[in-house]
């Protein structure tokens, strides 16, 4: 968020909502940088050899592989990506 979301990130603010439930841990991350969907970035060829891939990506592939929910809106201006893990 703010390395790519600003040309220049300072005095921008940055808002990390936690919210922990019994089985559930929920992480609503907002900023006022461009928008930018996560979810419609497509998944990198981790088949390709190394010189043939694009660069970046990987961070957002970690965060689809790893979560179980991602959801992006873009509401008054602000980025809201909510992230969800279920706690077993």
């Amino acid at each position: 968020m703010v390395r790519h979301g600003f040309d220049d990130a300072a005095g921008q603010e940055f808002v990390a909502h936690l919210t922990a439930r019994y089985e559930e841990l929920t992480t609503e991350l907002c900023d006022t940088g461009r928008a930018f969907n996560p979810l419609k970035v497509p998944a990198p060829n981790l088949e390709a050899p190394l010189a043939e891939r694009s660069l970046g990506g990987l961070g957002i592939h970690l965060v689809r592989s790893l979560m179980d929910g991602l959801e992006y809106r873009r509401e008054n201006g602000k980025n809201v990506l909510t992230v969800r893990k279920r706690i077993r």
